[in-house]
């Protein structure tokens, strides 16, 4: 791996100032949380009691102390503290399964719960690096964890399934899951592929790029897998690329040269790509990889989409 493919890779990790883009509102934390890392889920969550929150958001952040923090329902929800010191968060929901969310302590363990804000943690792994998840009604939770070995393992179903061995030589992982499509993995070894799997834990990889880091992946039953990656073109410029619908699907050249990437995708609302320029611009679109693009605002390290 190039030294510039793994300092664009390693800004993900060390990022101080983030911004999170929900769906139709756009949220950016002001200095006195200081969040570090920040993820998002919108939909339904089950609130403590097992009442169903049909609509709103789940927020995670993770402050410069290493405080995870959590709110669903809305934005001016109170902020429920989740784990004292952790060096990963992610969340998602569905409205079946309620919120999900996932820790990595700072001693490396992964902790996972669902069910609510305040359901008991389950200890799910030792020595992670980082994680990714997702949910869905008719799948349940779909979680995946970066070891610090390098190994991409994964787990679907419940907090108690047995992990799955995915991948060796990996230096990121990503994963999303629709009741119609099932679970869609995706990794970017050591050696700059992107690879990705669908419609189950032991289904084949194909191969999406050969040169390329910080891969993301996002689903929905009607529009299909979506996958991006930051590829290099001609070194030591980084062009994003796109595909919906399949795997096999051609790559939608986003234009610009980005630090980082992310995506989401809804049934209603098509594709929601993010990206952040080497300026320190965040870039949006929505609703086609064709769309125009939107400066949602600067000076930032991270973009992290759900929609």
């Amino acid at each position: 791996m190039s030294s510039y493919l793994r300092a664009v890779r390693g800004r993900r990790m060390t990022s101080t100032t983030t911004l999170l883009i929900a769906a139709v509102a756009a949220l950016a934390l002001a200095a006195a949380t200081a969040p570090r890392a920040l993820a998002a889920a919108p939909g339904g969550a089950a609130a403590p009691g097992g009442a169903k929150v049909t609509s709103g958001l789940l927020i995670a952040i993770r402050t410069l102390n290493g405080a995870a923090l959590v709110k669903e329902g809305s934005l001016g929800a109170a902020w429920n503290e989740e784990y004292p010191d952790v060096e990963d968060v992610a969340v998602a929901t569905d409205t079946t399964n309620g919120p999900l969310i996932a820790v990595v302590t700072a001693s490396g363990e992964l902790m996972v719960k669902e069910g609510s804000l305040t359901a008991p943690w389950n200890h799910e792994y030792s020595s992670a690096e980082n994680i990714s998840v997702a949910s869905d009604s008719a799948h349940g939770p779909l979680i995946g964890v970066l070891t610090e070995s390098g190994e991409a393992l994964v787990k679907q179903g419940s907090l108690g399934a047995a992990w799955n061995h995915e991948h060796g030589g990996v230096g990121e992982v990503s994963v999303a899951t629709d009741t119609k499509n099932g679970p869609l993995i995706e990794v970017a070894t050591e050696d700059d592929e992107v690879l990705a799997k669908e419609g189950s834990l032991g289904a084949g990889w194909t191969d999406e790029h050969s040169s390329a880091i910080n891969g993301a992946a996002a689903s929905d039953p009607v529009n299909g897998p979506l996958i991006g990656v930051l590829a290099t073109v001609t070194s030591p410029d980084v062009a994003e690329l796109v595909k919906e619908g399949s795997l096999g699907a051609g790559w939608t050249d986003e234009d610009g040269n980005a630090t980082g990437l992310d995506l989401a995708s809804a049934p209603a609302t098509g594709p929601l790509i993010a990206v952040v320029t080497e300026s320190g611009e965040a870039m949006v679109k929505e609703g086609s990889l064709t769309a125009p693009w939107n400066d949602e605002y600067s000076n930032v390290t991270q973009a992290d989409v759900a929609g």
